[in-house]
């Protein structure tokens, strides 16, 4: 058993998937997802523990706790050395694969969100555009809001929570820098080649869970100006976290 235990933070859209599946072959011992969709930070430890109880296995056990709700306590009563990782993505790149992706489950009734995504991209009964989903704000800072709300402990806490855009930034900078590795998107080969080296496997990454719809490749000036500005703290703390990594 390794010394370390990882806890990934699977920000949406940012490649988590494809690594997920490779660091399938740790087997159930090994890794543990915390959730695809838990419904709150409370729900999403209660998951954890009832998979940990279900397996036979302790808290100390699993090399890697990977889920969109990891989380700073998540890992209580572990004994083993905690480290924080994660995979980042240029925050346009992200949005646009967001929307991309909230269209495909608004088409696929199987969708677990098929629901709140048809409610998301549809308006009088036609897909929003790229465009007007970026004039709504939709899907503004994920990053950011997700690395923030890993910051708190608090059971109750949610991840969309009141605070100012300073604070965000803060929290989220916060768990930036405690990270042990922030892997990036545009360089996902080398990404995964270190994260396998952690679990001593060879790399065998395959991409996966990309998106049907298809855009212009070309997103207009306008289109990405508004992505841009919407996303501003997402930019801020992607630029931060590749400073931090030296990939600047």
């Amino acid at each position: 058993m390794s010394d370390a235990q990882y806890y990934f933070v699977h920000l949406p859209k940012c490649a988590g998937t494809s690594v997920l599946k490779s660091l399938g072959r740790l087997g159930k011992r090994r890794l543990v997802i915390v959730s695809q969709y838990p419904q709150s930070k409370r729900a999403a430890l209660e998951g954890l523990n009832q998979q940990l109880r279900q397996r036979r296995l302790t808290i100390d056990d699993p090399d890697m706790i990977f889920g969109h709700d990891v989380f700073y306590g998540i890992h209580q009563g572990s004994g083993r050395d905690i480290r924080y990782v994660t995979i980042m993505r240029d925050p346009v790149l992200r949005w646009v694969s967001q929307y991309r992706y909230i269209v495909d489950c608004s088409d696929n009734p199987k969708s677990p969100i098929h629901r709140y995504a048809r409610a998301a991209v549809t308006q009088d009964g036609v897909t929003m555009t790229m465009d007007q989903c970026a004039q709504s704000g939709a899907w503004t800072n994920m990053m950011t809001h997700y690395l923030a709300a890993a910051t708190v402990s608090d059971l109750d806490s949610a991840r969309w929570g009141p605070w100012p855009d300073s604070d965000l930034h803060q929290m989220a900078r916060s768990l930036v820098d405690r990270m042990s590795f922030i892997g990036f998107v545009d360089q996902i080969y080398q990404a995964e080649a270190t994260i396998s080296q952690w679990f001593g496997m060879r790399p065998k990454l395959k991409v996966v869970n990309a998106s049907k719809t298809k855009v212009a490749s070309e997103i207009s000036a306008s289109t990405r100006e508004k992505i841009t500005s919407i996303n501003r703290l997402d930019q801020a703390i992607y630029d931060y976290a590749k400073t931090r990594m030296g990939r600047a």
